[in-house]
């Protein structure tokens, strides 16, 4: 928990420092000369996206080098989800427990810090028209995975029904408890989404992608777009995620996504 909130501070002090330090230290930061910056604009959007693999929420700044070059600095929550993950109704379902994931271990998230370049392809014929860019950006990932909680079947009645008012214990999945986790007739439902905080483990990696960035607002001064396009991320070690299932170090997505901003 405590490198999430050191990481968080990094990318809000490299988000002051882009944009208050002045023009002079942000041209000194990018590489850009004075007079490119003279025909320099900025845009500050914010986003989300669908993957194939799950969702995620950004925010992107942009300075303009020239008309159709620009450099862009975006940070991105991503929460994955595994395709293999399925939800399951509980066997006690008479109790209105909390549907859950099978033989789910870890949830898994991730913070991307990236920055790369916007190149246009192609100008708006009119204002009704639709302008058409390529993206490319390069960064870090930091992941992390949080242990997914399951509420296990700890007493019975003699009938061999379950007691729907008493408390279920929480349990995250152990070899200890492998057998149990995985078997359905001992799970009761999921459990609240709050634990495991606690006990977080990062997984630095990189991240990559690649995309077409599609405008089309009528007004110069804001921005309406879509983008899609494939991204990449790889870490030092496979993910653990699921429990029978075989984990890797990569996550590879397609994703679409629509984003609003300010031009200025």
């Amino acid at each position: 928990m405590k490198i999430l909130v050191k990481y968080l501070a990094f990318i809000g002090c490299l988000i002051i420092t882009l944009s208050t330090f002045g023009q002079n230290n942000v041209e000194d930061i990018l590489g850009l000369s004075s007079d490119e910056a003279g025909f320099r604009q900025h845009e500050l959007n914010f986003g989300s996206r669908f993957h194939t693999n799950g969702y995620s929420a950004f925010l992107e700044k942009v300075w303009f080098k020239t008309y159709k070059k620009s450099r862009l600095l975006q940070i991105e929550y991503f929460h994955f989800k595994d395709m293999r993950e399925r939800k399951q109704e509980s066997l006690y379902s008479a109790c209105n427990p909390k549907r859950y994931f099978f033989g789910k271990k870890n949830s898994f998230f991730a913070l991307h810090t990236a920055m790369g370049q916007r190149r246009l392809l192609a100008q708006k014929a009119d204002r009704l028209g639709v302008s058409i860019s390529y993206d490319w950006l390069l960064g870090f990932s930091l992941g992390f995975e949080k242990p997914y909680y399951l509420e296990m079947i700890d007493d019975k009645d003699g009938d061999n029904l379950i007691n729907c008012t008493k408390d279920h214990e929480p349990e995250r999945y152990s070899e200890s408890n492998a057998s149990r986790f995985l078997a359905r007739q001992e799970i009761y439902g999921a459990s609240r989404i709050g634990l495991g905080f606690t006990e977080i483990k990062p997984v630095p990696g990189l991240h990559g992608k690649i995309g077409l960035h599609f405008d089309w607002a009528t007004d110069a001064s804001f921005v309406k777009a879509l983008d899609a396009g494939i991204s990449l991320d790889v870490y030092y070690r496979r993910l653990d995620v699921m429990v029978a299932e075989t984990n890797k170090p990569i996550i590879f997505n397609l994703y679409l996504g629509f984003l609003l901003g300010k031009r200025y």
